[in-house]
């Protein structure tokens, strides 16, 4: 299943008059991480790359979490990756969200292969609540 979510990206920013560069949701002039407060900027890093190689050191570097967000690789056996590896990690009580979770299975596997009770599904957005 193909998911054209670029392109409704493009039309609600644009409904939205915010105009914003390679179809994404950074508008011009702005930089990633523009969300960040400056007063918190001293406790953001970015990291670029494959995460199968920077997740696992940073998630052993920060020993626990309190939410995980995917966005990245789309296919299966990346998802999946992210989704394991960062699991373990998470407090109860912590949240695994995820885009694209209509790109394939992993979300619905992931759940199931957990047994998480607890999990919502909006549109191609998930969130799975960890007990």
């Amino acid at each position: 299943m193909k998911v054209h979510y670029k392109k409704n990206q493009k039309d609600i920013l644009r409904k939205i008059d915010i105009p914003s560069r390679h179809g994404g949701i950074i508008p011009f002039k702005k930089k990633v991480a523009w969300l960040v407060p400056d007063k918190l900027r001293d406790n953001w890093t970015l990291l670029l790359g494959n995460s199968k190689k920077l997740l696992p050191k940073l998630l052993s570097e920060l020993y626990n979490i309190d939410v995980f967000f995917h966005d990245s690789n789309h296919v299966y056996s990346h998802m999946s990756f992210e989704y394991k590896s960062s699991y373990k990690f998470i407090n109860n009580r912590g949240l695994l969200c995820s885009h694209d979770i209509l790109a394939n299975n992993a979300f619905d596997d992931f759940i199931r292969k957990y047994k998480i009770r607890r999990y919502l599904r909006i549109g191609n957005f998930g969130c799975a609540y960890k007990i």
